[in-house]
């Protein structure tokens, strides 16, 4: 059988950063049984890159500017040029927060398609300033901001909100979506059809949250341990980084000493 990934990752010659770690664990499961995997993403490398490994084959598009949340027509063509030398059984889109969704939703690509959802940008959208108040957002405003406004907070919850009329495009147009968790299954139900087959998929943790040392932790309420997770991705930074923000100003938000 052949599969392809439309994904954000890079799988060949890369090493796990903690951005979808659970496709390099997929992977290796579903090359280890005999599955021919291929994956498409995108890097900041200005040509495309294609690459082989020991068992994927990949191919690297430079990252462009979308419009109405399509790149050229130039890298439309290349990624149907890559499906019609593959010709694969399966097609398993990963997320809807890039372009991938629409090729399908659109019509450019066809076939078996599974779109796999964990989490939305929309969603993203509505806690984005993570509870600070007016006063709290415009103090993030420096001049780099002003000089750069696409880097700013208030930017970034437009870019997420405008996306959501293409998740719901996405989401309006598949009919076999993979969830990862019943607030995912809650979140998308306004926006699929009754004919959408739901697949309730578990995820593959990586060999290093089984092989790693346990490490101890002592309860001091002197001294609290706070976990934060964020993407590479900036726009996914930044709405991590307001819930950072949040904490740190806001005395209400602040753990007790």
């Amino acid at each position: 059988m052949k599969v392809l990934w439309l994904s954000n990752c890079s799988l060949v010659d890369m090493e796990n950063k903690g951005t979808g770690s659970w496709l390099f664990s997929m992977s290796k499961a579903l090359c280890s049984r005999g599955i021919e995997l291929y994956n498409i993403t995108q890097t900041s490398n200005r040509e495309l890159a294609e690459k082989q490994g020991d068992n994927i084959k990949e191919w690297r598009l430079p990252k462009t500017k979308l419009k109405n949340g399509l790149p050229p027509q130039k890298h439309i063509n290349i990624i149907l040029n890559i499906i019609d030398e593959i010709k694969p059984d399966i097609i398993h889109i990963w997320g809807v927060e890039l372009y991938w969704g629409l090729l399908s939703a659109r019509g450019y690509i066809k076939g078996n398609i599974l779109l796999e959802i964990q989490g939305l940008k929309s969603s993203c959208a509505e806690v984005y300033y993570g509870g600070m108040n007016f006063k709290e957002i415009l103090s993030t405003l420096r001049v780099k901001e002003f000089l750069l406004f696409n880097r700013s907070l208030i930017f970034g919850k437009r870019i997420f909100k405008k996306w959501g009329k293409f998740e719901e495009e996405i989401l309006t147009a598949h009919r076999s979506i993979s969830i990862q968790s019943e607030w995912v299954k809650a979140r998308i139900k306004p926006f699929i059809s009754k004919e959408t087959k739901l697949f309730d998929t578990g995820i593959i943790v990586r060999n290093e949250f089984f092989e790693a040392e346990s490490w101890g932790y002592r309860n001091k309420k002197d001294n609290p341990v706070i976990f934060a997770i964020i993407s590479r991705e900036i726009l996914f930074f930044k709405a991590s980084f307001a819930v950072s923000i949040a904490f740190c100003s806001a005395p209400s938000l602040r753990p007790s000493a």
